[in-house]
């Protein structure tokens, strides 16, 4: 946080434990956190309590798990295994990667 007019900044770093990771929202006290807390929910997983709509911002609704955490296990999205597929299928027949 910045303030213009005094030329004061703060930086707030908790800790929160990995397997109940709750802190208090701070929205009330800056409405612009909402876009932030709601991202590092999204992301991360992080519940901010007190939060006035807390839900996914980024990622889809049926979206499992919270991808930018350390453990979260990654499986490649349809959409790129589709992509894959069909550049497969370009591909045959070009005599690309074949060895002669």
């Amino acid at each position: 946080l910045y303030a213009h007019q005094t030329r004061q900044e703060l930086a707030l770093k908790v800790r929160i434990p990995r397997d109940d990771p709750h802190v208090p929202s701070v929205t009330g006290v800056w409405d612009g956190a909402n876009w932030h807390e709601r991202e590092a929910y999204d992301l991360l997983g992080i519940i901010f309590d007190g939060h006035p709509n807390l839900r996914r911002i980024m990622m889809t609704d049926d979206w499992v798990g919270h991808p930018l955490r350390k453990d979260y296990v990654y499986q490649d999205p349809p959409w790129l295994v589709e992509v894959a597929r069909e550049r497969q299928k370009d591909a045959e027949g070009l005599g690309l990667g074949e060895r002669s």
